[in-house]
This record gives structure tokens, C-alpha cells and sequence, in this order.
């Protein structure tokens, strides 16, 4: 085939009005307003696009690859045909909140083509994507860049694109909507009624679609699946304090506690999936309730739906504190057996049992705060520990030993550098990394395996030294 390959000066990143002038001349936006046509976007939505790309040039280079008999070529071909739109779903939705799940939706298309789960290349005669075929629209894409059409190009492209779409959304009315809100704030525990901020919710449509999202998502029962449906039921709910405040302005504490369900469902700090038994999300068992929030939604409970969902949120959001355990002489032997070997000591040779109980759980909550001031306090808390110690061990360990749990005592009380960053993942005290051996050393203390706890102790005081 001949590829037209000199025009190749304009891309997708999110531009301004100066948009027309850009593309000015340019069939890269002919392709582009194709390829939105084809998936039934308003032409004028290109306008949200702008500087350069090399559309054209993108295609032509993964045709030419289609093209050949190598069936690493055609794979490779097939993945820059996806990528060359795999920036579209993100400017589009900037571009036009009211565009976001069908942004969302090309996203998780172009995500299949680029790496599905099968695939199947016979070069020149069939390429099947998840038993999709798709070699039709390609070799009809190829002709149509051939042939300088470049809409036709893009509207071709759509077409296949459109086969990995999620399943069309029947989309939910603005009563089911506010059922499903009003459910949600009592499964939550709020104060506030449905009615009270329905004069505030002006997206019930982009709501519910993201709601028949979730349920498209978490129908997969796989781990992936599960994770976009937490992420569509924050992009669901992510508007409502927004509505809430506006509304009802005295209710701050709802607003913030929905802010703060839709961040967390977003940014999960663990999700552990288990195909029908668990879904354990930052430590709480919600498997039930989204479980019944599924059923209820199929059977049109619109109510039942927001308040499972509500109720699973209130496990997220108030967790509530555990209790850290208190170690008893039995468990402070063994951590300092654990210590003592990392330093090099052979066996426990001393007979007087440091009381550091209290400090070792303060160090521990402390630094389970994960804030900079608490992490500096757990610091504090274990040169605490380090000074009740050393009197109880001076005469029954070597020198090099005391040295150490002198010099780690001093270091820990008053460092002269302390960087603390991303939740303790970076915790570095005058230039020694830190932030590793001591979420070991929790994990180990909430286990109660006190060999590992004092183990890691130690690492600590030798990177100090």
C-alpha cells in the first residue's frame, strides 16, 4: 500500500482554543474527528485536542506492520493502532465531565486491543482478539488512509473499537438515582436525607451511568475487574460532597466523610480478591455487601443498592482502632534474644529483663500514624526503650555491642537529619535508609513474632552506626 506518511504534524494533548489553527491543513484531525464520530461524540468535542502527535504516521507504521507475515509484526501493529487513541479517553474527559464514562469505556477498549487476554494471528487471513475478528476493519482502514480518506479512516477504527466496548448502559433515571443516594447516606450513618440535596444533584445521568459501570466491573469477578468497580463508584459518588455542601452547608462532616469513601475506593491501600469468598479492602471484609449491592441492583432495589454500598463504605471509613498489644517479660526475652544475636551476642546472657513495654508500644503507634511528627515521636520512643536497656545489658554484653546501642540511642533521641516521606517508605536519619527494617519490625510486633521484631531492631541500630 502507498502511506501517506508527510502529514504527520498534529497529536492528542490537551490544547485550547487555539485548536483550529493547529490542525489547520492537517488530516491527522480528519482522522481524529472520524474516529469520535464512529464511537457517536459530537465532532465539535475535537476542538479539546491540540499540538502535535503524528496520527498518521502512528497508523501508517502499524499498518505497515499488519501488513507483514511475521506475526510478531502483527501483534506489534495491532498495539500501535490502539495506542496511537490511547490518549483520547483522558483529554476527552477533561474536556467534558459529561464525557467521562464514555471515556472511561474507550479506555478499557483500547486497554484489551493493546493486551488481550487471547490472541490469534494468521498474517493476512486472521487476526482474532478475544475470539473478536478484527483483520476486516484493519485491511478497511489500511485501504481507507490509501486512499486519502482520512474520516473514513478513523470512523473504520471506531468501528473496531466499538467490539470492546463494555456493554451498552439501559441508564438510570434521576429517581432510581436519588434511591440509591438516600440508601447511601443511611448505610453510611449521615445525618442527611436524599431530599435534602436533590435540588444539588444536577449529573444524576453521568451518576448512574457510572453506578451501571460498577456493576458491568464488578460482574467480571476478577481482581481487575474489581478494582475498576471500586474506581467507578468513586468517580460515581465523587460529586456528592460537592452537592451536600452546597445544599446543606451545615452537614460539613457528611460531605467530608463521602470525600473521603470516593478517594479511598479510588486509591485502595490494599484489596485483597478472592473469587466468590473475599473482598478485603484495606483490611475490611466488604464481600457481603457489595455481594447483596449487586443483587439488589439487578432486582431493581435502587434503595437496597446505595445503602450495601454505604454500609461497605462505613466499614472502610471508621475503621476502628485496634488496640496494640502490651508485651509481657516472656515476649521482651525473646525480642532481646532476637536483638542480641543480630549484634552478634551468643545467647541471652543477661538476667535482669528490661521493662520497655510502654515504650515499645508507643513506638509502634506512633509510627503507624505515618505523619512526620508521629514517625520523630517513635524515634523518641525507641531511644526511650534503647536507654532503660543499656543499664540492664552493660555488663553482660561485649563493648562493640553497648557502642552500638549507645550511639543508636543518641542518633534516634536527637538526629541531625530526619527525612520522612511517603508514609515511611522513605525514612532516612542522618543519611542512613531506616524506613524498611522498621515497617518490618511493626508488621513483626503485630504478629507478636518478637525474634523478628528484635531481628530488625537491630538491623536499625547497625545502619545507624
Amino acid at each position: 500500500m502507498k502511506f501517506l506518511v508527510s502529514i504527520c504534524l498534529i497529536g492528542m494533548v490537551l490544547g485550547g482554543p487555539g485548536l483550529e489553527q493547529a490542525f489547520k491543513d492537517s488530516n491527522d484531525m480528519d482522522v481524529l474527528s472520524g474516529f469520535l464520530s464512529g464511537l457517536g461524540i459530537s465532532d465539535t468535542v475535537s476542538q479539546c485536542f491540540g499540538e502535535k502527535g503524528r496520527i498518521i504516521e502512528k497508523l501508517s507504521s502499524g499498518f505497515e506492520n499488519i501488513e507483514s507475515s511475521s506475526t510478531q509484526h502483527v501483534f506489534n501493529g495491532v498495539k500501535k493502532v490502539a495506542d496511537t487513541f490511547k490518549n483520547v479517553p483522558k483529554h476527552l474527559a477533561r474536556c467534558d465531565q459529561n464525557y467521562a464514562l464514555i471515556a472511561s469505556r474507550i479506555d478499557k477498549a483500547l486497554r484489551t486491543i493493546s493486551k488481550p487476554k487471547t490472541l490469534t494471528i494468521v498474517p493476512g487471513e486472521s487476526i482474532l482478539i478475544n475470539d473478536i475478528e478484527v483483520l476486516p476493519y484493519l485491511t478497511t482502514a489500511i485501504n481507507n488512509l490509501d486512499a486519502g480518506d482520512y474520516f473514513t479512516t478513523g470512523q473504520t477504527l471506531a468501528g473496531l473499537v466499538n467490539n470492546f466496548m463494555p456493554a451498552n448502559l439501559k441508564g438510570l433515571n434521576f429517581n432510581q438515582v436519588m434511591d440509591i443516594i438516600g440508601g447511601f447516606f443511611v448505610g453510611m450513618a449521615t445525618d442527611v436525607n436524599a431530599t435534602d440535596v436533590a435540588p444539588c444533584v444536577t449529573n444524576a445521568g453521568v451518576f448512574g451511568g457510572w453506578i451501571e459501570q460498577s456493576i458491568i466491573d464488578f460482574s467480571k469477578h476478577t481482581f481487575d475487574g474489581t478494582k475498576d468497580g471500586f474506581m467507578d463508584l468513586s468517580n460515581a459518588f465523587g460529586a456528592l460532597p460537592g452537592f451536600v455542601k452546597k445544599c446543606v452547608p451545615a452537614a460539613v462532616e457528611t460531605a467530608a466523610v463521602v470525600e473521603k469513601a470516593a478517594v479511598a475506593w479510588a486509591h485502595p491501600l490494599s484489596l485483597l480478591y478472592h473469587v466468590g469468598l473475599n473482598i478485603i479492602f484495606n483490611g475490611q471484609e466488604i464481600f457481603a455487601d457489595i455481594s447483596k449491592a449487586m443483587g439488589d441492583f439487578q432486582s431493581g432495589n435502587w434503595y437496597g443498592f446505595g445503602f450495601d454500598i454505604g454500609q461497605a463504605a462505613f466499614k472502610i471509613i471508621y475503621v476502628p482502632k485496634k488496640e496494640v498489644y502490651q508485651t509481657i517479660d516472656e515476649d521482651i526475652v525473646m525480642i532481646m534474644e532476637g536483638a542480641l544475636a543480630e549484634l552478634g551476642e551468643t545467647g541471652m546472657g543477661c538476667v535482669v529483663v528490661p521493662d520497655i513495654s510502654s515504650q515499645l508500644v508507643d513506638m509502634v503507634e506512633n509510627w503507624e500514624l505515618k505523619t512526620f511528627i508521629d514517625a520523630k515521636n517513635s524515634l523518641t520512643n525507641m531511644a526511650e526503650a534503647l536507654n532503660v536497656i543499656i543499664p540492664t545489658v552493660q555488663t553482660c554484653v561485649s563493648e562493640k555491642t553497648l557502642s552500638l546501642l549507645n550511639i543508636g540511642s543518641s542518633t534516634l533521641n536527637d538526629p541531625y537529619s530526619f527525612v520522612y516521606m511517603k508514609e515511611g517508605k522513605v525514612a532516612v536519619i542522618n543519611g542512613r535508609q531506616i524506613g524498611f527494617n522498621m515497617k518490618i519490625a511493626v508488621i513483626n510486633y503485630n504478629m507478636q513474632d518478637w525474634k523478628g521484631f528484635g531481628y530488625y531492631l537491630a538491623k536499625i541500630l547497625k545502619d545507624l552506626a
